[in-house]
């Protein structure tokens, strides 16, 4: 059932270089993967086209509704590592960020 979502994306939806693609094929990866990040960025960097920017979307749409929680905690921490990266500070700073645009009309 998946291979057919994943082949109507891919043929339909399309891959490509434009956002008018690789959005609407991130959310479908998200949804087949029903919301979790590893499975939907592995669908997404195994599809073709520009794989390394849908799998992001995906994994990024997934995490955003279910957390930091539902990525490898080793993977995250070697994500870190290698990037210089505190992923939660990062969080905590866009969120406040949003709180502030919020209130600011």
């Amino acid at each position: 059932e998946n291979e057919e979502a994943l082949r109507r994306l891919y043929e339909l939806v399309g891959t490509g270089l434009y956002p008018w693609e690789l959005v609407p094929c991130a959310l479908g990866l998200a949804h087949l993967a029903e919301g979790m990040p590893m499975p939907a960025m592995l669908m997404g960097a195994n599809m073709g086209g520009d794989t390394d920017t849908l799998a992001s979307l995906a994994g990024s749409i997934c995490g955003a509704l279910q957390g930091i929680g539902a990525f490898d905690g080793e993977m995250l921490a070697q994500v870190e590592a290698v990037n210089s990266l505190d992923l939660r500070t990062l969080a905590q700073r866009l969120l406040a960020l949003r709180g502030f645009c919020a209130e600011r009309g």
